[in-house]
Parts: C-alpha cells; structure tokens; sequence
C-alpha cells in the first residue's frame, strides 16, 4: 500500500501530465484550424482559377 507522501506525488505527477495533455490538446486544435483555413482558401484559390478559364 502507498504512502499517503507516496500517493500525493501521483496526483501531483497526473495533475501535471493533465496540464501538459490540456496544452498539446489547445495546439493541436489550433494547428487543425489553420490547416481548415489553408484548405478553405485553397478551394477559393481553385475556384478563382476556373472561373478565369
């Protein structure tokens, strides 16, 4: 059985795992919002070229 010293640096490591889990989450989301923006202005892009042909 744990320690309950033992236990508290598990919540404290999980605490800060979480936190590093939640910061590539927020990157992720906002690397995939970029990628949708890029793709919304390529489609632009492509349309912009067939309508000049």
């Amino acid at each position: 059985m744990k320690s309950i010293g033992g236990l508290q640096r598990s919540v404290d490591e999980l605490r800060k795992e979480k936190a590093k889990n939640e910061e590539k989450e927020k990157r992720l989301k906002k690397n995939l919002d970029d990628l949708g923006d890029h793709l919304a202005s390529m489609v632009q892009n492509v349309h912009d070229l067939q309508s000049k042909l």
